[in-house]
């Protein structure tokens, strides 16, 4: 079958480090080492790029990196969707934080006394997160 690809760029110095698309793969969201969470709504016309090259929102709010995997730690940082599409995000700096892409700040901060290693929301009642 006929693939097709795209390098995303980010819309940040850093470098981006987690990325996850949305339950029907409308959005993709990439978390970034200085903390920013950036969203990215596919592209409808065919044949072009599969994801628009500016992002559609960005969040800022975290002090420390988005991470997906940190080798030297052993630690997964991770940021989830739910099906209507709130983002939680893990942070190291030891918070979880809740977002929406029809809002333009931070809804939420869970603090925790260490770092956050996963996130998730509940599969069944996004209204829980499990960290």
């Amino acid at each position: 079958g006929m693939q097709r690809r795209q390098i995303i760029q980010g819309n940040s110095p850093s470098q981006i480090t987690i990325s996850r698309l949305n339950h029907d793969s409308s959005y993709l969201a990439t978390g970034n080492q200085d903390g920013v969470l950036c969203i990215y709504a596919t592209n409808d016309s065919p044949g072009g790029l599969i994801f628009k090259s500016l992002p559609f929102h960005i969040f800022r709010g975290h002090q420390g990196a988005i991470l997906g995997m940190i080798i030297a730690v052993d630690n997964c940082i991770d940021l989830s969707w739910s099906r209507n599409n709130f983002i939680a995000t893990a942070s190291v700096d030891k918070t979880i934080r809740l977002w929406h892409i029809k809002h333009r700040e931070c809804l939420c901060a869970f603090v925790h006394r260490n770092i956050v290693t996963c996130v998730k929301f509940h599969p069944f009642d996004c209204r829980y997160i499990l960290s």
